[in-house]
């Protein structure tokens, strides 16, 4: 028989993999600009929003990172 904890991590197990995060350094990398625009331009007005993953460390869904990627890509695609 299979117990309850094992059980309960293989129903996540799916979504875990699905689901990576990033941490805020590789987010900066990955945009090409820094701590301060990251904060202003995409924290504050709800664009990405942090996941706490420890005492002092947060990281980004990737996911969500994409999708701004690709949000950014098509706001310069519209443009003249």
């Amino acid at each position: 028989m299979v117990s309850a904890r094992w059980r309960w991590q293989a129903e996540l197990a799916p979504i875990m993999i699905e689901k990576r995060i990033v941490r805020k350094h590789e987010v900066l990398k990955r945009l090409g600009i820094r701590k301060t625009t990251l904060h202003e331009t995409f924290i504050k007005t709800g664009r990405l929003r942090f996941v706490k993953i420890g005492v002092r460390a947060v990281g980004i869904i990737e996911d969500e990172l994409d999708a701004l990627i690709e949000e950014l890509r098509r706001e310069r695609d519209r443009r003249p």
